[in-house]
């Protein structure tokens, strides 16, 4: 016979298909996401006996769900004597954030706290000394002319006002009142 290989070859198979297709139709009967397949119960009779409930896993998310919603609730109610409402507030906008966009994120904010904002004022304080020193460079330039210049008019102009005697040993107030010997 020439197609015996091919029909024992089906015939094996068959089991195994058969068996897959058992298995996906119990795991969407145990997961609850869709609906309940003919001839089955949801969840199935093995689902029920090794997890001891008889909700679907996807009843099972919904009511841990429900139940951790609750307790959320609770501790953030507990703020006013703790601080767990801020340790809950952190974890969630870090559970909301996790992900490399968040990471990127700060490292921008970080980096343009640090390059634009510490450094360009480092920048402006560094600027305006180097402005002060050229402009006290010029007056103390100009004070300098000015000593010079007028060196000569106050010696020429000075009349001292009152002569006194002189003092024990040593020259009296008087004596000399020249400023620039």
């Amino acid at each position: 016979y020439p197609c015996a290989s091919i029909v024992s070859s089906i015939k094996k198979n068959f089991t195994s298909v058969l068996a897959t297709v058992t298995r996906q139709e119990n795991m969407l009967a145990n997961l609850g996401v869709s609906s309940c397949p003919t001839n089955y119960t949801c969840p199935t009779a093995a689902f029920m006996s090794a997890s001891g409930e008889s909700k679907t896993l996807k009843g099972l998310v919904d009511y841990l769900k429900a139940n951790l919603t609750a307790t959320v609730s609770d501790l953030l109610a507990l703020e006013a004597s703790s601080g767990v409402a801020d340790i809950l507030e952190e974890t969630r906008v870090f559970k909301c954030n996790h992900n490399c966009n968040f990471v990127v994120e700060k490292f921008a904010d970080s980096k343009s706290d640090w390059c634009k904002n510490v450094l360009g004022a480092a920048l402006q304080t560094s600027l305006g000394l180097w402005f002060l020193s050229a402009f006290m460079t010029v007056q103390c330039w100009l004070a300098a002319l000015l000593v010079v210049r007028l060196r000569g008019k106050s010696k020429k102009d000075f009349v001292p006002e009152v002569e006194y005697e002189e003092e024990e040993e040593g020259g009296g107030m008087g004596e000399d009142f020249d400023l620039y010997q």
